[in-house]
């Protein structure tokens, strides 16, 4: 017990080195107790150890396979790591243990499916997710993009109109509109979702309202676009790239590019 309280009035003033040496020392001394080893692998991996934590989740997970603290920890840890499909099973585990009711978790599960282009996965937790937090605009853009990612893009933009809805401040929301209408082939919502001003101060706004322009017919409004993109000089992939679509590069392009 005095080891235990030690470790946490370390770890409340701010001194997670002092509070590693001590669950050091009480878990070399008390074996059996996980208490020490679960909280040395949360400071781990609070502090970005995760290779140091990975062992120490195990480690507990080989005592209770059931914990779902343990469970979450190994998937974070995975999913720092890079290792996508290790951190897969043990969020998994964690969500059923917890019977889905863990709305962070399941925002975060979902966020490395995405990474992980498991969109199937992704849509099914953020299935969960919503039900959890209905008409959250967040968890509807992410559902957005795993539609996207299946190539169904008549579904992400439904889903972003949604989340536009209840963001209507939310510029990146309306960009992402944007994108997934000219991807579905329809440039006229696009047009709508990026209006004539919205581009003034976003390469990437100027990028898609020409691009949408282009595809109405009006080349010279979608050329105008482009060379104002072209001027972004602190977004020098955008700038190159709208320098190619106004024929000012080194080649054309069109939205066979942006796919």
């Amino acid at each position: 017990k005095a080891y235990s309280y030690l470790g946490r009035c370390y770890e409340s003033q701010g001194a997670p080195d002092k509070a590693v040496a001590v669950y050091k020392l009480a878990d070399g001394l008390y074996p059996d107790n996980s208490f020490f080893a679960s909280r040395l692998a949360a400071i781990y991996m609070k502090s970005g150890f995760y290779e140091s934590a990975v062992p120490l989740f195990e480690r507990e997970l080989g005592r209770r396979s059931d914990d779902i603290g343990a469970n979450a920890g190994l998937a974070r840890c995975y999913a720092s790591l890079g290792f996508l499909t290790k951190a897969k099973t043990y969020y998994s585990r964690a969500a059923v243990l917890g019977d889905f009711r863990d709305l962070e978790l399941l925002r975060e599960y979902a966020a490395v499916m995405l990474r992980k282009r498991d969109w199937d996965e992704a849509e099914l937790i953020l299935g969960y997710a919503a039900g959890l937090a209905p008409g959250d605009a967040a968890l509807l853009e992410a559902s957005a993009r795993a539609a996207s990612g299946r190539g169904d893009y008549a579904k992400a933009a439904a889903r972003l109109r949604e989340a536009a809805a209840l963001a209507p401040s939310d510029r990146s929301l309306r960009l992402e509109l944007a994108l997934a209408e000219l991807l579905g082939g329809d440039p006229r919502p696009a047009l709508s979702a990026v209006p004539s001003t919205a581009g003034e101060n976003s390469a990437l706004a100027l990028v898609l309202r020409g691009l949408a322009l282009s595809k109405t017919g009006d080349k010279t409004g979608a050329e105008e676009c482009f060379r104002k993109a072209s001027a972004f000089r602190d977004r020098p992939f955008i700038a190159a790239f709208s320098a190619a679509l106004a024929g000012e590069g080194a080649g054309q392009a069109d939205m066979r590019a942006i796919e």
